[in-house]
């Protein structure tokens, strides 16, 4: 889930695999995502009026950050307990 109040245009992708079991009663999954945002332009004025004052604040300095962006991989192993249960059905125990 992602919720931010300054950021725009979010792309969001992710792969996750499951490996399979790797003990008689744990399951491997690997996984991939990726993210990628632009601050607004109001995040970034109000950004430059921030530096402006703290440079010098007697002068007015003119201050152009231009886009500033957000982005992170997340790469994640995760091993799920797998529990008793019955034909059909695959129940399991993890963290993601």
């Amino acid at each position: 889930m992602l919720g931010a109040s300054d950021l725009t245009g979010a792309t969001v992708g992710g792969l996750r695999v499951d490996y399979g079991r790797i003990a008689p009663k744990v399951r491997l999954l690997l996984g991939l995502s990726y993210f990628h945002s632009r601050f607004d332009q109001q995040a970034i004025t109000r950004f430059e009026r921030r530096l402006d004052s703290i440079v010098n604040p007697a002068i007015h300095d003119s201050i152009n950050l231009g886009r500033i962006s957000l982005s992170d991989i997340i790469g994640d192993v995760d091993f799920q307990f797998v529990l008793p249960q019955g034909h059909g059905i695959t129940a399991y125990l993890g963290r993601a």
